[in-house]
């Protein structure tokens, strides 16, 4: 019963003294941005990258922005009998409903005379 003791009470003082060491070794500056430092007094998870700095010499912590970029959204240029015709940044945006059981040629014709009727106001609003 004493031996378990002591070799207890030795095994603690052991891990005591592991642990003072490891936290000796772990102790390192590491330079964050305040923003960063208040979203984590916060209780806010901060994604970002951990990195020695050569310049500096020293250990910087760089945050991710995942910020969205802002969208202009799409311009309505025509309200057709079955859609629109949008245009955004970068494309012109056809959309068009019809029933399937009115028929192949019916739907063809209704969408190319939607189109059509787009495209002219679009061209009349450009000019």
């Amino acid at each position: 019963m004493r031996n378990q003791r002591k070799v207890q009470k030795c095994w603690r003082q052991n891990q005591m003294l592991l642990s003072q060491k490891q936290l000796k070794t772990m102790i390192k500056k590491i330079f964050i941005q305040d923003e960063i430092v208040k979203n984590v007094k916060k209780g806010k998870y901060v994604d970002g990258s951990l990195h020695f700095n050569k310049e500096t010499g020293e250990l910087s912590f760089r945050a991710f922005n995942h910020s969205k970029r802002a969208k202009r959204p799409d311009i309505l240029i025509c309200e057709t009998e079955t859609g629109w015709l949008k245009e955004s940044a970068q494309r012109v945006k056809f959309f068009s409903s019809v029933k399937k059981s009115v028929g192949t040629k019916i739907i063809h014709s209704a969408m190319e005379r939607d189109l059509n009727e787009g495209f002219f106001q679009m061209r009349m609003v450009k000019h």
